[in-house]
């Protein structure tokens, strides 16, 4: 498990993920890419909500 020892408190609105990425790139295919990959895996984790 990577940063096993690490202790995460998703306080008072639940876990989030924020990603920044610039402008520009917003439409790359490997910013698509990555992004739908994300939402699948979390969504089978029942941890995606809105994305």
């Amino acid at each position: 498990r990577l940063l096993g020892d690490y202790h995460f408190d998703p306080g008072p609105f639940g876990p989030s993920i924020h990603v920044l990425y610039p402008g520009h790139r917003r439409n790359t295919r490997k910013v698509r890419a990555f992004l739908e990959h994300l939402r699948a895996s979390l969504q089978r984790q029942g941890l995606c909500h809105r994305l």
